[in-house]
């Protein structure tokens, strides 16, 4: 339900996303990684002979001859309108095929730039991509004829996906294909609460990264910016249900964009209350607490988006959240750990509102986290927070300390960084 939620939020107009493998058919198991097909709907392929083409859909056929085994060629049989795989095609015989080698090539990107068998993988091995094509199957095909019994999901042990790296990777890979109006339909369409909940989740989860929450000018006595500033923030409450903290410093940021620093300022104070101890957080160990916590009656009976939005702290995308007083060289920075964005958001409000012992408070506390390596998973985050660490002090004039942050910062700079 949850893989089906998803593959359905990111579906587009010209292409079809299932999640398939293990992990498609809801087993979290040890060592397997992330398998995603990206079905094609502009391309299919076709066995009937006589069948009837439709527009602006390119069909290929299958020839097994002079193939090695379980492998076809598709030869390119029939297209009108715009032609997408003009120069993934080679001439053999005065016909023209698909090449594959050609076709993953120019498909590769940062997040999969390593080759994979008949797939694109990322660099750490977590996810294999497959560009698939429907298969017109003729009537009367024994396929047609299948009878597919309901499965049953009461085995599977929904905390365990808390845990999963696989889970990690499937709600971070391809966000931005995030349809929001389509997702709201959906919702409303559906009578079982959990459903809603499950698809709420995952709303909030792939709208973080949407456009909409791109800062922009507010003036308050213009009506089109008004208007925007209200369908913004009606988004951004709707960006809170993914997992405890981040939807919540989205709204502290977005309130910090528009100078309301007071209302920033307690929504800041609400989201720093949330980074408590009993929180998961990917990349650290699982304590005893968390163990004897997670082994409670209350939470066992919680669903998979209830229990993301009590118990985990995810990481907070910075793309589209920096701080007017970023520099552009830092914008290759990608995201932060929750809690340590928090106290140069503190910092902000009380520099702006000349409150200088408190942002003196906000940049000790801000260290003092970094220090305890307060929910920060891996050596990358401990480099995005003596950065930021640098950044504040800088703001404040201490040039000295920022000088220490950001040399204490390249140790542990990674290096040939590419992805996530």
């Amino acid at each position: 339900m949850m893989n089906n939620a998803k593959d359905y939020l990111q579906t587009m107009r010209n292409c079809t996303f299932i999640t398939s493998g293990s992990f498609g058919e809801g087993l979290v198991m040890r060592g397997s990684d992330l398998d995603v097909m990206y079905v094609c709907k502009f391309a299919e392929v076709c066995e009937n002979k006589n069948m009837c083409f439709k527009p602006n859909i390119t069909y290929f056929v299958m020839e097994a001859e002079d193939s090695q085994p379980c492998f076809v060629r598709l030869r390119l049989r029939y297209f009108t309108g715009r032609f997408f795989f003009a120069s993934f095609l080679e001439e053999i015989g005065g016909s023209y095929y698909l090449s594959n080698a050609r076709l993953k090539e120019q498909m590769t990107d940062l997040r999969c730039p390593n080759i994979h068998g008949p797939c694109l993988s990322d660099t750490h091995d977590t996810m294999d991509i497959a560009l698939c094509f429907r298969n017109q199957i003729p009537n009367g095909h024994e396929l047609t004829s299948r009878i597919y019994k309901e499965q049953s999901c009461s085995h599977i042990d929904i905390r365990k996906l808390l845990f999963s790296p696989i889970a990690y990777v499937a709600y971070h890979a391809q966000m931005k294909t995030f349809d929001y109006e389509k997702a709201i339909h959906v919702i409303l369409s559906f009578e079982s609460s959990k459903i809603k909940y499950l698809y709420l989740h995952f709303i909030s989860k792939f709208s973080c990264i949407s456009d909409q929450f791109l800062p922009f000018k507010f003036i308050s006595d213009n009506k089109s910016t008004y208007n925007e500033y209200n369908s913004r923030l009606s988004s951004l409450l709707q960006n809170t249900h993914h997992d405890a903290v981040s939807g919540w410093l989205m709204l502290a940021s977005f309130f910090y964009g528009t100078k309301q620093y007071y209302i920033a300022l307690d929504i800041l104070q609400y989201s720093l209350s949330k980074c408590s101890s009993e929180k998961l957080y990917h990349g650290m160990d699982v304590s005893y607490t968390q163990h004897k916590l997670l082994n409670m009656k209350l939470l066992k009976n919680m669903s998979f988006a209830q229990l993301c939005k009590f118990m985990l702290v995810n990481v907070l995308d910075l793309i589209s959240l920096k701080p007017r007083e970023i520099p552009d060289e830092e914008r290759n920075i990608q995201y932060s750990t929750c809690c340590v964005f928090t106290f140069p958001s503190f910092f902000l409000c009380h520099y702006h509102l000349k409150n200088t012992s408190k942002y003196l408070d906000s940049i000790n506390d801000l260290q003092t986290t970094i220090e305890e390596h307060y929910f920060t998973g891996n050596s990358y985050e401990t480099y995005v927070s003596y950065n930021t660490l640098g950044l504040t002090f800088e703001l404040s004039g201490d040039k000295k300390s920022a000088k220490r942050a950001y040399k204490q910062a390249l140790k542990f700079k990674p290096r040939n960084r590419v992805g996530w």
